[in-house]
Parts: structure tokens; sequence; C-alpha cells
């Protein structure tokens, strides 16, 4: 499997942390993950929780 390294502390990634965070885009709030270097706690990515997606996906599909 190959892991890819930490952009920061440079050590390699065979794993992840990922913490909830709050996503504010205007006047809406989101659920979304942090994904977190395990070594040094560099963010290395954010992004909204997969079900949430596919929530409004599979409501935005009844219409």
């Amino acid at each position: 499997m190959a892991t890819g390294k930490c952009p920061k502390c440079e050590r390699a990634l065979s794993n992840i942390k990922v913490q909830p965070v709050n996503l504010v885009y205007g006047p809406k709030h989101l659920r979304g993950g942090a994904f977190v270097c395990p070594h040094c706690n560099t963010v290395i990515n954010v992004s909204l929780d997969p079900a949430l997606v596919a929530d409004a996906l599979r409501r935005s599909s009844r219409r």
C-alpha cells in the first residue's frame, strides 16, 4: 500500500486522524471533517461529511 507524506513533518502517513469540524458557508453551517497528521497535527485536508452529501443528493434526486 502506498502512503503519502505529511507536507510539514515529512513523515509517512500510514494512518490519519479525522476530527469533526463545523463548516460555515454564508448563513449555512455544515458538518465536515478535518484530516490531520497524527505526528504533528497539521491539517492535511478539510471535507464535507460524506453522509451529509449523500443525503443531499438523495433529496435532490426526488424532486
